[in-house]
């Protein structure tokens, strides 16, 4: 092709014929470039992954979530949701107060401590088999800084009485979760200055013969050394007087015991000292036919008797000022 246009003549027409194809050809490329550039600007677009996770008590959580930004735009989190079903949300990370910020490209993971149960306001409930379960379909829904429009679905949802939004109950000490069958936290304090946080179990007070931090050390702790603080504390300090906890030059130097009760209110548990109820999801058909009218009749009955309500209180002010 090109060696004949090379040998003939080529004439003013074929010459502006090829300088026409080829700003042609420019001009396609050039707007695949910007469609594909402002796609990759535009909204969000992200994979996910997530495992849950069975404790030694059967309870299920959340234990971790991965998150892929496939824009070429930061993606800014604020709330991490699994829909399960039509009607049922369970929150994975709230981080309203610390947004997290997942660059261009880049992945988000983060592993969870195990959940005590799941609450929505002050009811508890048995998530167990829910989670546990493949049958339903579940999604991540992510509440971000642009108009997400799967998050705006969720928010017309939760206005709905069918929705459900659980949240996990967790106990916090120094900023990390444990598990509610921890009995005693110890702060230890190395001689190079660093810090740790050893945890004992309640199945731990039956455990004999046990080495602590390393395997290698002939130290064991025995039933009586568990039974209160006091005396963890006294065995600890027993054996670090006698220099009896080195690591590879690196002293244990003093150590804090920490009970239970110290960093968890009792109270907590009196609100949920109730039987968990068990969680059920609704199918569609209940969920967008019925749902909507259960939920704009409990909505004008609430008004009503608001209203009346408000009727009361209006004649009380009358005869109070009369």
């Amino acid at each position: 092709m090109w060696s004949w246009f090379l040998l003939e003549s080529p004439s003013l027409e074929s010459i502006s014929l090829l300088i026409a194809s080829w700003s042609c050809v420019i001009a396609i490329i050039a707007l695949i470039y910007t469609v594909k550039t402002f796609y990759l600007k535009s909204w969000d677009k992200f994979r996910y992954w997530y495992s849950i996770w069975t404790t030694d008590k059967g309870n299920s959580y959340i234990h971790s979530i991965t998150i892929e930004n496939q824009k070429d735009r930061a993606l800014v989190i604020y709330n991490i949701f699994l829909k399960i079903w039509n009607n049922l949300y369970f929150e994975i990370e709230n981080a309203e107060d610390k947004p997290i910020v997942i660059k261009p490209f880049e992945v988000y993971q983060q592993d969870y401590t195990p959940a005590l149960f799941y609450t929505e306001g002050l009811t508890r409930y048995n998530s167990e088999n829910l989670l546990k379960s493949k049958i339903h379909k579940r999604e991540i829904f992510l509440e971000t800084t642009t108009n997400n429009p799967r998050y705006t679905t969720l928010m017309k949802a939760l206005r709905s009485d069918c929705v459900a939004l659980f949240r996990p109950l967790r106990v916090f000490y120094d900023g990390k979760s444990y598990w509610y069958n921890t009995i005693y936290l110890v702060d230890c304090i190395f001689s190079n200055g660093d810090k740790s946080i050893r945890s004992f179990k309640e199945y731990e007070r039956q455990s004999t013969n046990k080495s602590w931090f390393n395997r290698k050390l002939n130290i064991t702790y025995s039933y009586y050394a568990l039974q209160s603080r006091s005396s963890l504390e006294d065995f600890i300090n027993y054996h670090i007087a006698n220099g009896n906890w080195v690591f590879w030059s690196i002293k244990l130097v003093s150590v804090s015991v920490v009970d239970r009760h110290e960093y968890v209110d009792d109270s907590l548990w009196d609100d949920f000292r109730n039987q968990p109820k068990e969680i059920s999801p609704i199918n569609r058909f209940y969920f967008y036919c019925l749902c909507p009218i259960i939920s704009k009749f409990r909505r004008l009955k609430s008004k009503r008797r608001n209203y009346r309500l408000g009727r009361k209180n209006n004649k009380l002010k009358k005869l109070a000022v009369e």
